[in-house]
């Protein structure tokens, strides 16, 4: 399965993507670090007060906006996703992933991502190595699990989480987080 979102993003997501958790357990630990904030609609928030303790911003001067003002509705806030099962979340603009194997990239078919599960292999066209969609390189352009923590209004490789969020994530969930952007 997969899905797009709309806006420019920063994802945070198992790298275990069968990991799933229920509706309410994930935002209490966000909540705990500070990263999450008061709830905005169902599995959306605003920044809490520690957020950016937990996510560094690049650039001398990047304008972060934690509230809609009268000219746009655009500000960063935090969305928890869930899915049924392992879903793509893949950048419109992403590059071809490349084999983890020879380096080469390839093109892949939107249908090959409808029916993500752990047993789940494609072949490389160049190598015939076969491997997880999750385990080639995407450069950080696409992510693969059934939970995603999105932070909104965020542009490739603007903001990057902390190895502390991470490491908090991990002692929560048994499993090792990454990140990826979509634009």
């Amino acid at each position: 399965m997969s899905a797009y979102l709309s806006t420019a993003s920063l994802l945070i997501y198992p790298q275990a993507p069968e990991w799933s958790d229920s509706k309410s357990v994930l935002i209490d630990p966000l909540r705990s670090l500070g990263l999450a904030g008061d709830a905005i609609a169902s599995d959306s928030h605003y920044a809490g007060e520690r957020f950016l303790d937990h996510i560094a911003f690049m650039g001398c001067a990047p304008n972060i906006r934690f509230a809609p003002d009268a000219d746009s509705e655009k500000f960063t806030h935090i969305r928890i996703h869930r899915y049924n099962a392992i879903t793509a979340l893949i950048g419109t603009h992403a590059p071809a992933p490349r084999c983890s194997q020879c380096k080469k990239g390839f093109a892949y078919s939107a249908s090959q991502l409808d029916h993500l599960d752990t047993n789940s292999l494609w072949t490389c066209t160049h190598c015939q190595h076969a491997a997880a969609p999750w385990q080639y390189h995407w450069r950080k352009s696409a992510g693969f699990a059934r939970v995603f923590i999105e932070i909104t209004d965020i542009y490739l490789k603007e903001a990057i989480p902390q190895q502390t969020l991470l490491d908090a994530l991990q002692q929560f969930s048994g499993t090792e987080w990454k990140y990826c952007y979509l634009f």
